[in-house]
């Protein structure tokens, strides 16, 4: 454990996989990465399958073998086991939990002649490697093959270099930097020139359009107010009715909800004014009682 946290990268991988021999049961492992970017194993244990009990008894086990070391710094890499996401739940919430790429691995299929169908579990994308372009857009805007171009590149057990753009190789790079930048000469070897070589350059000429000057500038579009107002610039509109974001509740075909109203200005003095009288009435009429009281006990 010294060795690893003194000389390797703060990665932990965490797998299991079943045994061939006669008693069967699960390998599981923890392993690290080293300066050679070999693997640096870290702690093994035969358990009898690879469930949330094994899981949750083998990291306790590796947690008590690190000591009093942080593991904040450390991140740990699994397949996304359903049980193992469950045990460091349990056991280590406030670590850092990744999941590998191949876990979640492209599959490619050829739809057509130089045309590839890349899928991801429901989602899918057209890769056409002729055209090098593809239906996530990432390809055709910055040259670079994207994700579902490069499972389809190796598919066909092609270089992926070859389907970048010419733009990013090395010649153009060359090509761009080959000429001469003639350097610029300071101010003493500036050419003196006399005024009657120039003339005046006068300022466009100004013309009042109709309406009241404006004092204050035209904001940018990203520029924030700092008057500390609060807008709802930003905000996703959505239908009050059913919640969706395509419409309004104006537009909705869904079955209508009972609104709750909201009181507005007029509504809520209203309110205040009622609740003010009724409290003044009332304290009237207690007074008017005590007076009373007080007459008759006087007549008596």
């Amino acid at each position: 454990m010294k060795g690893f946290f003194e000389g390797c990268r703060p990665i932990i991988g965490l797998d299991a996989c079943f045994l061939k021999g006669p008693f069967g049961g699960q390998l599981m492992a923890a392993i690290g990465r080293d300066g050679n970017n070999q693997m640096f194993p870290l702690a093994m244990a035969v358990v009898e399958c690879e469930c949330k009990e094994s899981w949750t008894w083998f990291l306790d086990m590796l947690l008590s073998a690190f000591g009093n070391v942080d593991l904040m710094r450390c991140t740990f890499i699994s397949d996304r086991q359903k049980d193992l996401i469950d045990s460091f739940q349990a056991v280590m919430p406030y670590t850092k939990h990744r999941f590998c790429i191949k876990a979640l691995e492209f599959e490619p299929f050829l739809a057509a002649d130089g045309i590839w169908e890349v899928t991801l579990r429901s989602l899918s994308w057209l890769v056409n490697l002729q055209n090098k372009t593809c239906s996530y857009r990432e390809w055709d805007l910055t040259g670079i093959p994207c994700s579902h171009a490069t499972c389809a590149i190796l598919a066909k057990h092609k270089e992926i270099e070859e389907h970048v753009d010419p733009y990013y190789s090395v010649e153009n790079f060359k090509i761009a930097y080959s000429f001469i930048v003639n350097p610029i000469p300071d101010q003493s070897q500036w050419s003196v020139y006399s005024d009657e070589d120039f003339q005046a350059i006068h300022r466009p000429p100004f013309k009042k359009l109709p309406g009241r000057l404006k004092k204050l500038r035209r904001k940018g579009v990203d520029e924030v107010d700092i008057d500390g107002r609060v807008t709802r610039k930003g905000i996703v509109q959505s239908c009050s009715n059913c919640g969706d974001t395509s419409h309004n509740r104006r537009r909705c075909k869904k079955p209508p909800t009972k609104r709750q109203s909201i009181p507005n200005k007029m509504q809520k003095a209203n309110t205040r004014l009622g609740s003010a009288l009724f409290s003044s009435q009332s304290s009237s009429n207690s007074w008017n009682v005590t007076t009373d009281c007080g007459d008759s006990s006087n007549h008596t």
